[in-house]
């Protein structure tokens, strides 16, 4: 599922 990379993306773009 790509639930778990939409929350890495938002994790990295928040830690960006």
């Amino acid at each position: 599922t790509s639930l778990v990379k939409k929350l890495k993306d938002i994790t990295n773009q928040r830690l960006n």
